[in-house]
């Protein structure tokens, strides 16, 4: 009897001892339960969060960016207004743009709160987006019109010839004799460039590119496409500049914006057909054409921002193009 009540009292110390590891090893599990409940749960607030920032650092540096390199300040000043648009709290941004003047840099922080990372003592963590734009001048596009404009300090909003007349007295001392800007774009003669007028020219120009001229005058087919041009263009389309920045205020893609090739006219060699190298490019609001029938053509300098190509080096006329860089 006594040694059956000495076994009952070891089995019990057994049970006993076995119940206390499980409920270590059931504790342990429990501890790594939470961790990874926390992990999970904490991490995805972490992971929607940072997203929200990320679209919202980029959204601020590619509207912000439009203003650069001109106007610095306003860059700055749109892609707060942007960011704050897309839910970031004021002073959880910092805008800044780099020393080259074309790029904005966008860094948004926020102190986020965790949940049961808190059991862990973790109660928050600290997440980070950032993003920089850059705007460059274009260095190769389609559909411009057939028209070389000599290189000079463009001044948005002033009215510019983009096609002379022979009664033009800047003519005089020309060192293009028999040229007046117009150019051979996929062919010779005047139908080709009335063609070419009327909805630009269907393949890609680059800077640095070499271009033949047009020479004579071709009122009539000038006048012709100009009016073709202007007619699809419609009347609904002014040129205004309300707040006085030297920025048109129409909207983009206006009928009557026009995309010319900015030519070295000292690269050429003589007058009549002769050769012309591109050195960037420019966009113009038509105002109208035509004077007595001499085929002027006559538009304001803007600035404007497209897609387009940035890859190859070109002259900045103001015709830009505008990407995420990081």
């Amino acid at each position: 009897m006594t040694r059956l009540l000495s076994r009952l009292a070891a089995r019990v110390g057994q049970i006993s001892d076995e119940r206390g590891a499980v409920a270590v090893l059931v504790a342990l599990a429990m501890t790594a339960l939470v961790g990874l409940t926390a992990i999970s749960v904490d991490a995805g607030v972490m992971y929607a969060n940072r997203n929200k920032l990320m679209n919202a650092a980029d959204a601020a540096a590619l509207a912000g960016v439009q203003a650069l390199p001109d106007f610095p300040g306003q860059a700055v000043s749109i892609a707060r207004d942007i960011a704050y648009t897309n839910g970031v709290v004021p002073g959880e941004e910092d805008i800044q743009v780099a020393a080259d003047g074309r790029t904005l840099q966008v860094k948004v922080t926020r102190s986020v709160p965790l949940y049961f990372a808190r059991v862990l003592g973790h109660n928050q963590q600290a997440i980070a987006a950032s993003a920089s734009a850059r705007v460059a001048s274009i260095s190769s596009l389609k559909g411009v019109a057939p028209l070389g404009v000599p290189r000079q300090p463009f001044v948005p909003g002033q009215q510019y010839t983009l096609k002379m007349s022979p009664h033009d007295p800047s003519r005089d001392g020309s060192a293009l004799p028999g040229n007046f800007y117009a150019l051979a774009l996929g062919g010779t003669g005047s139908s080709v460039y009335s063609t070419n007028l009327t909805n630009g020219y269907q393949h890609e120009i680059g800077a640095g590119e070499w271009l033949e001229t047009e020479p004579g005058n071709m009122a009539g087919p000038t006048e012709t496409a100009m009016r073709q041009f202007l007619a699809e263009a419609g009347d609904d389309y002014g040129y205004t500049d309300s707040d006085g920045d030297g920025l048109a205020d129409f909207h983009p893609g206006n009928p009557r914006l026009m995309l010319v090739p900015v030519i070295d006219p000292t690269t050429a060699d003589k007058g009549g057909r002769t050769q012309v190298q591109v050195v960037g490019f420019a966009a113009f609001w038509i105002d109208d054409y035509g004077v007595s029938g001499q085929g002027e053509i006559r538009g304001r300098f803007v600035r404007y921002l497209i897609q387009g190509d940035d890859r190859a080096s070109a002259d900045d006329f103001g015709l830009r193009t505008a990407r995420l860089v990081k």
